[in-house]
């Protein structure tokens, strides 16, 4: 299940909320042009197994050589996880060591994680892949805060955007 509401968060605060984004994201653009960003609580594992990820696949090769970049998409985290043996070290073992550690603790699992909107309704996961496939690897009930980023879809807003598209 989740519900959305629109949220007051401003482009200022959702950078102090998540500083570390590094995927090529506009942060100039965004603040001068105010894009909304919506909060969702997203509880649906379904949902959640099909945000993308920063994860590329290209030719048979996750995040393979930059040669592979014309047939590149970028994963949802239902196929990180049914490839994830042949997920390239250190990231399988970083999306291990969460599903882990949340296997551990108690559930719901809470965080909050910043998204993209897509045009198809789909979310682009900006920050906090590891943990995200962790989560949906664990199996553990959760309750995610998703604040997501209505912008325009292009490769100068962000990067990888336009490669969020289905497996052919």
């Amino acid at each position: 299940m989740s519900t959305s509401e629109v949220s007051a968060l401003s482009p200022h605060a959702f950078r102090e909320r998540f500083p570390e984004i590094t995927v090529g994201f506009n942060w100039p653009r965004f603040e001068a042009e105010s894009w909304p960003v919506t909060r969702l609580t997203l509880t649906d594992p379904t949902a959640l197994s099909r945000y993308h990820t920063f994860f590329r696949y290209s030719l048979g090769r996750i995040n393979g050589h930059f040669l592979h970049w014309l047939a590149m998409r970028q994963m949802r985290v239902d196929e990180v996880l049914a490839k994830l043996a042949r997920v390239p070290e250190p990231h399988r073992s970083s999306i291990i060591h969460f599903a882990d550690l949340y296997r551990s603790g108690p559930a719901p699992i809470r965080l909050e994680i910043p998204t993209f909107a897509l045009p198809d309704g789909g979310q682009y996961i900006m920050d906090f892949n590891h943990r995200v496939c962790g989560l949906a690897l664990s199996g553990m009930a959760f309750e995610l805060d998703v604040f997501s980023i209505a912008g325009p879809v292009s490769k100068d807003v962000l990067k990888d955007a336009t490669h969020c598209r289905p497996r052919p």
